[in-house]
């Protein structure tokens, strides 16, 4: 895409330092948006009923899911975020739903945590809710192990356990002195909290007896994410990412992200790994790489939760009544980063398979951010397909191309960026 920048100065005579600096400033600013446009379009905004905090977000899937947001509103949408429904809570006072979870065995079993002790739950997908109060406490989190036993925990107070599907409630400590509790998760042997002090308590019994973990680095744990018993991750308020191969037992340095944002929710698509947070952004993180690849940036607004529903639709909410949501897992149209381990120069691969009909497929290396053009030619020289024109985080990348409306042939595709150009041929047969 090529844009013509035209400002024109009234008035006659020469362009003052002043005019100037004026014309720099908007060509900077409109270069800026037209970057943000391109580089980030692909988490797109979707209605929202709001124009609050959206704290937490969960689907059931595709088409089911809740938002929770200040001011105790929960909403419901049946087809995939088009429209919204209120839920109607019981309980008294607007107190902010800060998360919400879907129960993993029977998922009309929905919870909510909120302040000052408002727990919710429904059983049978939100026509009906049910209001616990659990005293002063700020809820932060909450999650289940089956239809009864589950764990909610507040910000600087206590943690709770219940064993009757949470019409009771019970206090017990970790040991954490701090008592200061921000997220959890349950894996199927196990339920982790994290804490201030970079503290982490596993209990393996329901929340009965607790194990400290430590990720050594006093830091606020903000979220936490097992894809298994074993393999988990943990992230900070200072933009580290740890990681444990051994259920908690020990955590090392992951990651560093920079800039160094405030994590708000580590996830899984069921293959890569997203986290979001402060200054609105989106991470991805490819299976098998090392590096997280920003996906969405709005300079200042937060992301506070994010959920896949499947390899490819997510949603992700945060302040104002934003909820974003993505339909080919974040990535730019058309191309699927393979490998986060930066390559060392700029390479195209050879079309695999070819000859080929109709679809074939092509890998490039890009070494690090930059504006990144493949197009297709046929054997005069005129350009047929454009399979990419955006910009591109460093990293290792493929690109389909499907040539069903085109003849038999020779043709030539071609990787450019404002450094580097390499010609390929491949062979259409039909």
């Amino acid at each position: 895409m090529k844009l013509k920048i035209i400002l024109r100065v009234k008035g006659p005579g020469l362009i003052t330092k002043n005019q100037k600096i004026l014309i720099y400033m908007r060509k900077a600013i409109l270069f800026l948006l037209i970057l943000n446009s391109i580089l980030f379009a692909d988490w797109e905004q979707v209605e929202s009923p709001l124009n609050m905090f959206i704290y937490s977000v969960q689907f059931v899937n595709s088409s089911t899911g809740y938002i929770g947001s200040e001011a105790g509103m929960i909403y419901k949408t049946t087809n995939g975020g088009q429209n919204w429904v209120f839920q109607q809570l019981a309980g008294l006072g607007a107190n902010d739903i800060n998360d919400i979870f879907i129960n993993p065995i029977n998922s009309n079993h929905i919870y909510a945590a909120g302040n000052n002790g408002s727990f919710h739950k429904t059983t049978n997908g939100g026509a009906n809710w049910i209001f616990t109060d659990l005293g002063a406490a700020n809820l932060s989190t909450v999650v289940f192990f089956d239809l009864l036993h589950g764990i909610t925990a507040a910000y600087g107070t206590q943690l709770y356990v219940t064993s009757n599907g949470g019409s009771n409630w019970a206090a017990v400590s970790t040991g954490i002195a701090s008592e200061n509790y921000w997220c959890s998760f349950a894996t199927s042997n196990a339920v982790y909290v994290s804490s201030s002090g970079g503290k982490i308590a596993k209990s393996t019994n329901a929340g009965q007896n607790w194990i400290i973990q430590n990720i050594n680095e006093d830091a606020i744990v903000y979220s936490l994410y097992f894809k298994d018993v074993n393999t988990g991750y943990a992230g900070t308020g200072g933009g580290k990412v740890y990681q444990t191969t051994n259920g908690g037992t020990n955590w090392f340095l992951l990651s560093v992200l920079n800039p160094p944002i405030s994590i708000n929710k580590i996830s899984s698509n069921g293959i890569d790994l997203y986290l979001c947070g402060s200054a609105g952004y989106i991470y991805k993180r490819p299976a098998g790489g090392n590096t997280w690849y920003p996906q969405v940036s709005n300079s200042s607004s937060p992301f506070f939760d994010l959920c896949f529903t499947d390899e490819n639709t997510g949603y992700a909410v945060g302040s104002n009544g934003k909820i974003k949501k993505t339909t080919n897992g974040g990535n730019p149209i058309g191309i699927e980063p393979i490998s986060g381990n930066l390559p060392e120069k700029f390479s195209i691969s050879q079309n695999y398979p070819n000859p080929f009909n109709p679809e074939t497929s092509i890998e490039f290396s890009v070494p690090y951010q930059t504006h990144v053009k493949i197009a297709i030619y046929d054997n005069i020289g005129r350009e047929v397909t454009l399979l990419a024109d955006e910009f591109l985080s460093g990293g290792v990348y493929k690109v389909r191309f499907n040539a069903g409306n085109l003849p038999s042939g020779v043709y030539f595709y071609r990787l450019m960026t404002e450094e580097y150009s390499l010609t390929k041929k491949m062979m259409l047969i039909k």
